[in-house]
């Protein structure tokens, strides 16, 4: 594996140039190194064609500071670049070996502004992690005390405290209602339990003063 550029004080005989800026910016670069100047080539796509394995994440960070490089420029002069190193993409050669990325400002200084074109085969290696199952959700068992087609239970509630609150009685039974014998149907009656289950035995899910149908909730 290639070293980290993080740590190199020269530029490697091949990079790759990250330009943030392009969709495809992606530019494999050779170079050569004369008296303390670089001199940055982009490998020439007539040449046999390169295959490189790129791994590179959704948003790639910054990267990081490596130093000042004096460079000379496509029209011989001689320019001092900043370069950065981009250690968050991973690119490697046919025999897995990494090549380093990089990326300047004003490349197009160094370049020129229409001479960089992709000239390398990128293949993105497929995910190869089995895609787990997806699990059934369970649902939630409803209250012990609302039924479907009931009332919510806030509401049914509110019911019950106004009909204590009055002192009413079930209309059929003529009993006051209590917590744990009361039913509330949609309609908004009260009955005690024991005379809601035997009503319903003759008009099933029925309110037996309106004939609204329902299902109770109870209290």
């Amino acid at each position: 594996m290639a070293e980290s550029l993080c740590t190199m004080m020269i530029l490697p005989l091949q990079f790759v140039l990250y330009i943030r800026e392009r969709k495809n910016g992606l530019i494999l670069i050779r170079t050569e190194h004369v008296n303390g100047v670089w001199t940055l080539q982009p490998y020439a796509p007539t040449e046999t064609p390169v295959v490189l394995h790129v791994t590179k994440p959704a948003n790639p960070e910054k990267g990081v500071y490596v130093g000042k490089f004096v460079i000379r420029n496509c029209d011989g002069i001689l320019l001092s670049k900043m370069i950065r190193a981009h250690n968050d993409i991973m690119v490697t050669d046919a025999s897995a070996q990494q090549i380093p990325v990089i990326s300047m400002v004003q490349h197009a200084t160094v370049f020129g502004a229409h001479k960089l074109h992709p000239n390398f085969v990128c293949v993105t290696p497929a995910s190869t992690a089995p895609v787990p199952a997806p699990v059934p959700k369970k649902k939630a068992p409803k209250p012990a005390s609302v039924h479907s087609g009931g009332l919510p239970l806030y509401v049914a509630k509110q019911l019950f405290d106004l009909a204590v609150i009055r002192n009413e009685q079930c209309p059929i039974v003529a009993e006051e209602f209590s917590a744990g014998n009361t039913a509330v149907m949609p309609c908004g009656h009260l009955f005690m339990q024991v005379a809601i289950e035997e009503s319903f035995k003759s008009e099933p899910n029925k309110c037996p003063w309106c004939r609204q149908a329902g299902m109770p909730t109870f209290l």
